[in-house]
């Protein structure tokens, strides 16, 4: 079964965090393309989207999922 959310470029964030926030706000109003998808790490539909990449986020981390890669932390604001 393919991966459904292998099409997407998704930013996974801690939606509590307010720097996270934030830096969410920030890529929206610089996302003139629409190519970026947010996600909240509290949401169900995280979970989901994480277990097919075989991994699992912590708290007060952003996760950035592109072309079946995962980075996270710095790794992901940087490749963003």
């Amino acid at each position: 079964m393919a991966n459904k959310y292998l099409q997407y470029k998704i930013i996974i964030f801690d939606g509590v965090c307010l720097l996270c926030n934030k830096w969410v706000d920030f890529l929206i109003k610089h996302d003139k393309k629409g190519t970026l998808k947010f996600v909240a790490l509290q949401s169900e539909i995280t979970q989901k989207i994480l277990s097919q990449f075989e991994y699992q986020a912590v708290a007060d981390t952003i996760v950035y999922l592109e072309n079946s890669k995962v980075f996270v932390k710095s790794g992901a604001v940087s490749r963003i």
